[in-house]
Order: C-alpha cells, then structure tokens, then sequence
C-alpha cells in the first residue's frame, strides 16, 4: 500500500492572524532585551501587592498612600523619560532649528547613524567641513541635555513632586478625623488596630474636624496594641511597603536604562522628603533593595533556566516569533527539495552549511584572530571575558581577495553574489559597502540559514516598529552589531538544537520532530518568563515589604506606617 504524500502545510506553524500568533507575539515581547513591558506587568502585580500589605500592617491610610505613590510614580518611572523627551523636542525644533526627526547617537564598527546625518545634511546644504563639524557639535550637545532634562525632570516629579502630593493628601484625609467627639456616628472606632476601608468612608464624610484627632487616634491605638503586644513576642508578617521601579538599559536603545536614570533622583527625592528618621530608613531599604528585582532578575532567571536546560538553551534562547520563522523557512526549503525527513548529517549540511573558511584569506582581509580578553573589576574579584573589538572589510576589498584565491574557481561569482547581499544587512558606512568578519564566515559555509535574504528577514521581523518595517538598513538608525550577531547564533543553535534532538533519539530530522522541537521552543520560553517573573513579584510585593516592616518594629517596637507617626508635630 502507497503511503501518501506528507502536506507540508501541516507542519507549518501559524503566525499570521489576530489570535493564532497571539501567545507568541506576547512572549516575544516579554523577551526582548530591555523591553518594557515585563516591567509594566511586574509593576501592575507590586502594586496591588504592596498595597495589600499596607493595608494589612496600618490600614486604609499606608494602603491610600501605597497605591497613590505606585500609581503616579509607575506613570513618571515608566513614560516620564520618553514625554519629557518628546516634549523637549518639540521645544528643541521650535525656538532651537532642531531637525524634526532626529538620528539615533549610538555608534560601533559597523553603524554610525549620526555621522550618516551629518553628512547628508553637509551635502544637501553645501556646508564646509568646519560648519558640518560644528552642527554636529551642537547637535550631539543637544541630545546629551535633551536626554539629561528628561530624565531629571521625570525624577523631579517621582521623588518630590509624589511624596509630597501624597503626604499633603494625607494631612487632608486626617484633618477630617473627628475623635475629639467619640460619639460621633461616623468617627473612626478608637479600638480598632488600624482604620479600615469602612472607616475611611466615615472619614471622608465627617465635617467640622480637628487635625489634633488623628493623634487622639493614633495613641488609642497604640494603647490597644501595646496591650496585645504583652503576649506575644515578636509580630506577624503583615507588611506593607512601596515601589520603587527604577532600571533599564541604554538611554537611546532601552528602555530600561532611562527607567535606571530616574532610579537614582528617585531615591534621593523619597529619601529627602520623608516624613521623619524611621520612615526615611524604610525607603532607603525598600528602593535599594528593589532595583535587582526590578531590573536584573528576571534575565538573570531565565538565563540560569536556559543553561539548566537540556539542551543548554540552544533550542529556548530564540525567542518564539524567530523560532516559528525558522521553522517555517525550513520546511518550505525542504518542500522544494521534494524531502520530508533528512538525516542528521545531511540536515547539518542543509541547514547550517558545509563549506571551509578559507583561514589565509580570513588573515588577509582581517589580520590575525584576536583573543578574548579577561577584564577584571573590584580589585580582580569579578573577571568577565571581553570579545575582541569587532572587525570589517569593504565589499570591493572581499572581492579583490576572492580573485586572488579562488582565481579559478567556479565559486569565485557565487561567493561575490552572496557577499554583495551580505553586505545589505548594514547600510553602507561613509558611502562604502563593508561585510563584518562573522559575515564572510558565512558567505564561505553557505547553508539556507546563512542565506542573506533570510537573515535580513529574520532581523527586520523581530527588530522593525511601526515606524520602520526595514530597520537594518535604515541608515539613520542605530542597531548594535553585537546584539544582531547574537541573533544570528541563536538561530544557528536553534536548528543544532533539533540535530541533537535527532541524534539522542537515533532517529532523522522530520517535518514532525522540527515541529515538536518549536512547540518546545515556545512552551519553555513562556515558562521561563513566567516562574523570573513570578519570583521577581515574589520579592518585590511580599518578601521586602515584609523585612522592610520588620526592620522598622526592630528599631521601634512598632508595626505601624512611621510617616504619619509625627504628623501632629508638623503641623
């Protein structure tokens, strides 16, 4: 009996549509590095955690200024940069001449957008090198204080303009506590531990008050507490405590980085303006204790998962969305090969390529191999191997070489065709066309995922916004060539990964094995995102607020909100 053809269509995974790709979409963006999003949802799960510990430790007043602080803070910490930023812009291009779309600043061997601009502007208007030069000066000077501005302003209002909206908030709310008439029907229950939500509502309603209530209040309640205290000797964990939402990573590339920049103006705001000695320690430990949580965690979790897994993260590292074109790619090439399994050896063949670098015309183009170098920081305790600086040749340069050492061979056009594409996944640096050292690698190894095209649509689909849908040759935008390369060996791994899968299982590559291997891919990368930031919640809405309420009863005997403990006296 004739076993029918395999329809390939039925081992390719779907990523178009509103809600088949949607699970992959979400865990790409998760995954991105310096994404934001992970941060809006890890500080959406903190808020309504901290504010449940407040609540828990001191009531209705430390919760309404936990989820006052967290909420107005979360607005400035998050997107306070990015609108100071445009705003200054809109500034910058109305009483300053600034260009209305401005080119990114970041620079390495291979990208020098600003460079780019300047010389496009000196063409276009004619300029002389000294006047270029200066326009450049002045722009570069712009955009340093542009960025400086924003992110100061943004910690202006997180660390002063907050605190003390939220603290003139609850001098209001107390003001309207009325103890001085204990029968008053809608006065707070003086032998109740804390005010509760219940109690709020009265207070919010309740005319003609005394400020002077609220200690009236408070010492009651201490009396009822102190006498609660007798019998037990250390408290119970219902704390409470703030948010402090502050990391990130390149001021221009990362978004995390201008949330880093606000870290610092932030903690010295909340530290400055707090209400008295012990509240000012409770946000010092709160903030500080929080930034690890808050920036580092999370890649440093799903690094750990994926050097833990089996595969040694070859087949998890590749986010989703660039697994699933991968994939795809794979079978299709496979279809038109007319094959549905291949074994391992042809597989590694097809996918990754079998040529030899030529080594002689490797040192001719580039120079000697360099070695990594160990760096060293804190006197030598930490060591971190630091890459070589990366290196380039000029297309036309690639292409003499090749008529010196493969003079007649029948690869010599192929290996230009392919190099002049390669060459397309950058823009051209000062108006020459150049190829990095990884991509003269693979225009000799060859192999479909070495292919030019795909590479140039892997990067474009996973890099592009909705402002650019080519971003890698957008000459104006800065893209870090590390950070493509590392793209490139993720996907490279990934189609080693299905090789070893293949090889543990004794069995060849099918359509239906690279498919098991995808779901993986997408399974294991959801996970990984889940469990870093299920553990960075942990910390940052349990566990620290918990120390940081233990800390203050340590030094106070108290479990209670120390910001409004001297409110009496700052009147």
């Amino acid at each position: 009996m004739k076993v029918p053809p395999l329809n390939h269509a039925d081992y390719l995974i779907k990523t178009a549509g509103k809600y088949q790709a949607l699970g992959r979409k979400f865990v790409t963006s998760l995954d991105k590095s310096g994404a934001i999003l992970p941060v809006v949802l890890l500080e959406a799960t903190v808020t309504g955690g901290r504010t449940y510990q407040a609540y828990q430790r001191d009531g209705f007043v430390e919760a309404r200024e936990r989820v006052t602080e967290e909420s107005l803070g979360a607005v400035f910490w998050l997107f306070g940069a990015k609108m100071f930023g445009n705003l200054f812009d809109k500034l910058g291009r109305k009483f300053l001449n600034i260009p209305k779309k401005m080119p990114d600043v970041g620079r390495d061997a291979v990208r020098t957008p600003f460079d780019n601009f300047i010389a496009h502007a000196a063409d276009k208007l004619k300029l002389t090198p000294d006047k270029a030069e200066q326009i450049k000066k002045n722009l570069a000077r712009y955009s340093v204080g542009k960025t400086a501005a924003s992110i100061i302003t943004a910690c202006l209002f997180i660390g002063y303009v907050v605190p003390k909206l939220n603290q003139g908030i609850t001098k209001h709310l107390f003001g309207r506590m009325n103890s001085a008439d204990p029968n008053h029907e809608k006065a707070p229950d003086p032998l109740k531990n804390k005010i509760t939500l219940k109690d709020a509502r009265a207070i919010l309603t309740a005319k003609d008050v005394s400020i002077n209530a609220v200690e009236n209040f408070k010492a009651r309640k201490t009396l009822s507490s102190d006498m609660q205290k007798q019998n037990t000797s250390i408290p119970s964990f219902k704390a409470g405590a703030d948010s402090l939402l502050r990391i990130v990573q390149n001021f221009e590339e990362n978004d995390v980085w201008k949330l880093m920049g606000t870290d610092v103006g932030t903690v010295t705001g909340r530290t400055a303006n707090a209400r008295n000695k012990d509240e000012r320690i409770e946000i010092m430990f709160r903030d500080i204790s929080s930034i690890y949580f808050y920036c580092f965690s999370m890649p440093a979790i799903v690094k750990f998962m994926n050097n833990h897994d089996e595969f040694g993260g070859k087949n998890t590292k590749l986010n989703p969305m660039s697994a699933a074109q991968v994939h795809n790619y794979l079978v299709e090439e496979m279809h038109k090969k007319g094959v549905s399994e291949m074994s391992t050896e042809l597989f590694s063949k097809f996918a990754l390529g079998s040529g030899n670098v030529n080594e002689d015309f490797m040192t001719e183009a580039f120079g000697k191999a360099q070695k990594p170098i160990n760096k060293k920081y804190l006197f030598g305790l930490i060591k971190k191997e630091q890459k070589p600086p990366m290196r380039i040749v000029s297309l036309e340069r690639f292409k003499e070489l090749v008529d010196v050492y493969y003079k007649n061979s029948s690869e010599s056009e192929i290996l230009k065709l392919t190099a002049e594409k390669m060459s397309e996944l950058q823009p051209k640096k000062g108006g020459t066309s150049i190829l990095t050292e990884i991509q003269v690698q693979d225009v000799f190894k060859g192999g479909v995922l070495r292919q030019p095209d795909f590479l140039k649509s892997v990067f474009n689909n996973i890099l592009k916004d909705k402002n650019d849908a080519s971003p890698i040759t957008n000459k104006y935008k800065y893209i870090s060539a590390e950070k493509l390369e590392d793209l490139r060996s993720q996907v490279y791994n990934y189609a080693e990964s299905i090789i070893t899968d293949a090889e543990r299982n004794k069995t060849k590559v099918t359509w239906e094995s690279m498919k098991k291997m995808n779901k993986r891919n997408m399974y294991r990368n959801g996970m990984f995102m889940a469990l870093a930031m299920g553990v960075s919640s942990l910390f940052l809405s349990t566990i620290i607020p918990k120390i940081q309420y233990y800390i203050t009863y340590l030094r106070t005997g108290k479990n209670s909100f120390p910001g409004t403990e001297n409110l009496n006296q700052n009147k």
